[in-house]
């Protein structure tokens, strides 16, 4: 059973996936501070790009978002380098859904 997903290889290469993953990172955090001594440091994040959802529920989402896109814009050589890496973050989302399953929640688990 395949955990993670094996999509076709685009070939590009490992600097044009670190030139595309230096532009995103204009939409990201630019300062800490607020996020570090703020009482509710959510509250601080501004919502800039695409990340409008500032719950931690909707962080996590964004970020797993973020991860999904870096995967899929990988070659065959970097998934396999980075695969155990993206297999521990899919696996704190698959305990999240068994622990929702397990408590019955309509609709939590998608």
């Amino acid at each position: 059973m395949e955990l993670l997903l094996d999509p076709e290889d685009r070939g590009y290469p490992a600097e044009y996936l670190l030139s595309r993953i230096r532009g995103r990172r204009a939409r990201l955090i630019t300062d800490w501070r607020p996020l570090i001594f703020d009482a509710s440091p959510f509250d601080s994040l501004s919502p800039r790009g695409t990340a409008k959802d500032r719950s931690p529920e909707g962080v996590w989402r964004n970020l797993t978002r973020e991860y999904r896109w870096v995967y899929l814009q990988m070659n065959k050589g970097l998934r396999l380098i980075f695969r155990p890496f993206f297999l521990y973050v899919e696996l704190r989302t698959l305990f999240i859904c068994l622990r929702h399953g397990n408590v019955k929640k309509a609709g939590a688990v998608e």
